[in-house]
């Protein structure tokens, strides 16, 4: 049930904020702001870094999902540490400027993130699946798994082609256009 899994996923990294987003600005206070910020980024590199091993080891998800929770409560810990460290590094009149650069420059780097992961994973993963680049394209064309080594654009398109008759039916259309 990936849907299911999404859901959980989606707890995992909702909870951290919702529970101690309240609380880690005032400890975050009392705290070395530097500090708690090269401690939350180490231990978050260490984290995510045993989270492959940690799948493979137990075959479970629910240590992944633990792992991942305490990633997510590491990163309340550092933004609000990195947000309270703002008016220690620039001058009061450009607060609002220092706010809207760091605002932008994190958005740009999750973009970022995000395309260059798809693009990675797209180079290294899913060509296995006869050049479709997309999981629902690939589960929509078993007879068409093979195993070259670099995806095509035909290959691609059928796996899209062979979605567009769900288009067609009742059940889909809200969600398909």
């Amino acid at each position: 049930m990936p849907g299911l899994e999404l859901a959980k996923l989606s707890v995992v990294f909702t909870a951290p904020v919702v529970l101690f987003g309240p609380i880690a600005g005032a400890l975050v206070d009392r705290w070395n702001k530097r500090t708690v910020m090269i401690a939350c980024d180490a231990l978050r590199t260490l984290l995510v870094a045993i989270i492959p091993s940690l799948f493979a080891a137990t075959g479970r998800l629910w240590p992944v999902y633990l792992v991942a929770f305490i990633v997510f409560l590491l990163e309340v810990f550092f933004n609000a540490a990195k947000m309270a460290l703002i008016p220690e590094l620039v001058p009061r009149p450009t607060f609002s400027a220092a706010n809207a650069a760091l605002t932008f420059v994190g958005r740009f780097a999750t973009v970022a993130g995000i395309v260059g992961g798809g693009v990675i994973i797209g180079m290294t993963f899913w060509h296995r699946f006869g050049g479709a680049t997309t999981p629902p394209a690939s589960i929509s064309m078993p007879g068409h798994i093979s195993s070259r080594s670099s995806p095509s654009w035909r290959s691609w398109w059928a796996g899209v082609a062979r979605l567009r008759p769900w288009r067609r039916q009742p059940h889909c259309r809200p969600t398909c256009g």
